[in-house]
């Protein structure tokens, strides 16, 4: 959550919406209180969003399955967590659990390898599709970025089928709309990714 500007970001659009009234956000936070001395919190409480407003100050792997038992169902996941592979596949996995069908996953800092490959793996083995709309309004280049873009051109061939990953590349973040809930028949089911 950090200084909380994504928090103020997501309350804002559901305020612009009119959903704050039957919606709430969900932010996943262990070291809002060690690292941030609650600075987020205290900015999403002078904003006056106090009310549509949940931090869980658990770690991802406990806040995550804990939110799958309690029924919470999600329009939106943002992720941006610990970007090594087994945390942001963690991250995604239950996301997907969460979505409901036509809901949209942003992962933040896509160009780094560990969120890239966890992306490709729920790519390969869940209905993911990239978010229509996001791809029509293409921000400018980031130049911070064009190593990890050429990085992705060397690897685009995973993806030509499913999504534009220079797309991706210019912007530093993943945009996918959850299809369907698709789970396999086959108990060893698996696509390479």
């Amino acid at each position: 959550m950090a200084y909380g500007t994504s928090a103020l970001a997501m309350l804002d659009a559901m305020t612009a919406h009119h959903l704050d009234g039957d919606r709430r956000l969900v932010s996943i936070d262990p070291n809002q209180a060690t690292d941030w001395d609650d600075i987020g919190v205290r900015n999403v409480q002078r904003a006056g969003y106090a009310d549509s407003f949940t931090l869980d100050r658990r770690p991802n792997y406990l806040a995550l399955p804990a939110l799958v038992a309690e029924g919470f169902e999600a329009d939106v996941v943002f992720v941006d967590g610990w970007h090594t592979f087994d945390h942001t596949f963690l991250d995604v996995w239950y996301a997907d659990k969460l979505l409901r069908i036509g809901g949209v996953l942003i992962l933040h800092d896509f160009t780094m390898p560990g969120v890239y490959r966890a992306a490709r793996a729920l790519m390969a083995h869940r209905d993911y599709g990239h978010h229509r709309e996001y791809e029509v309004v293409r921000p400018r280049v980031n130049r911070a970025v064009s190593p990890a873009r050429r990085w992705l051109h060397r690897r685009r061939h995973g993806f030509t089928h499913v999504v534009d990953a220079s797309a991706w590349a210019r912007t530093g973040m993943a945009v996918l709309c959850k299809q369907s809930v698709q789970v396999s028949d086959d108990w060893a089911h698996y696509r390479r990714f």
